[in-house]
């Protein structure tokens, strides 16, 4: 615009891609093309300005606040990778407004009048974090509901079903419909893996312990001290403002209602959820009935959801602290229903391993 152009002048001249051919001397055309940056580059919208002066129009929505009609603004945008990345404030976004009628989205570094360009060659090539929720093997047994101290562990078999084969034909059978139909009715044998509570038996039993640390603000590695810090600050500054208690509640809520069971869930008659907190000191026991509680409603909570969250929140909050939690969960699924574990993987069909 400096030169004369036009915003959308401009614009284009970024985006461009200019095609040129040249003839050698045996007449053999070659095409090249160009542009006039390097990177991915694509027009963004990061804000508004305004086209009209503020004034009360008729039949707004809000009546007490003045009215202004405004256009997008459009700037580019480049695409970057993480390691080019120096600090968090590089990524983190924040509206302003000034006098001539703008309200802007940009990177920090850039509201603050555009940083001097870091000259430092330093990226972040390594940055690492580790697990803060550690679940162990859930472990399933076979049991009766009205009798569930006496528990049987539950294993795995295998079990041959005839299935279809794939609609994914060569391209020689897919105009060949008698020769289609042929290979349709042929099976498709599988060996799958299943598991079941036996006649006897009409309770699913999980147990499994989930142990959730602290230490947020604290990367497992990384090698750029620039990045490091502000990135603690950053974590430190979200803790100080907003805390986790909407986390720690969404945990404590999907403990409660057994969402862990997965397809075990669905149509069951009775689920119980037991929470024994194993850390020294802390002998609190939680029971929910989990087929009261709904898997899609987070507002919902009681006494016992919000002491459980309370104590993950001050984990969580905490740099160093952790809290184990000892998880026992009964499902009444019927007599001799089918449940389902994690299940093995065929890498190989000619091969007899699995892993």
């Amino acid at each position: 615009m400096n030169r004369g152009k036009d915003a959308l002048t401009s614009l284009i001249d970024h985006l461009a891609v200019h095609y040129t051919s040249s003839i050698d001397e045996n007449e053999v055309v070659t095409w090249t093309s160009s542009r006039k940056g390097s990177g991915w580059i694509i027009p963004i919208a990061t804000g508004f300005q305004g086209i009209s002066e503020l004034e009360f129009a008729k039949y707004q929505r809000d009546e007490t606040t003045p009215h202004r009609f405004a256009e997008s603004v459009i700037t580019l945008g480049e695409f970057i990778m993480l390691h080019k990345i120096n600090t968090i404030e590089e990524v983190l976004w924040k509206y302003s407004y000034n006098q001539e009628r703008k309200s802007i989205c940009l990177p920090n570094k850039l509201r603050r009048n555009h940083m001097a360009k870091n000259k430092s060659k330093e990226k972040v090539t390594v940055l690492a974090f580790e697990k803060k929720l550690i679940p162990s093997d859930g472990y399933f047994y076979g049991t009766t509901w009205d009798n569930s101290s006496q528990l049987v562990p539950l294993k795995l078999r295998e079990k041959a079903v005839r299935g279809t084969i794939s609609n994914r034909l060569k391209m020689t059978t897919e105009k060949d419909y008698l020769g289609l139909d042929a290979k349709v009715e042929n099976a498709n044998l599988q060996t799958v893996d299943t598991c079941s509570l036996s006649q006897e038996q009409d309770t699913l039993v999980v147990k499994f312990s989930l142990k959730v640390i602290g230490g947020l603000e604290k990367p497992s590695a990384c090698n750029n001290s620039n990045f490091l810090s502000s990135y603690k600050e950053a974590v430190k500054k979200y803790k100080e403002t907003y805390g986790f208690s909407e986390l720690a509640s969404r945990y404590a809520l999907n403990i409660a209602n057994g969402r862990f069971l997965w397809r075990n869930r669905v149509g069951v008659e009775n689920i119980l959820v037991t929470v024994e907190l194993e850390n020294e000191g802390l002998d609190t026991i939680y029971e929910f009935d989990s087929n009261s509680i709904g898997l899609d409603n987070f507002e919902y909570s009681t006494n016992e959801i919000a002491s459980l969250a309370q104590h993950i929140e001050k984990v969580l909050l905490s740099s160093d602290d952790y809290l184990l939690m000892k998880i026992t969960c009964k499902a009444r699924l019927g007599l001799a229903q089918e449940v389902y574990p994690s299940e093995e993987l065929v890498l190989d069909s000619n091969s007899k391993e699995k892993r």
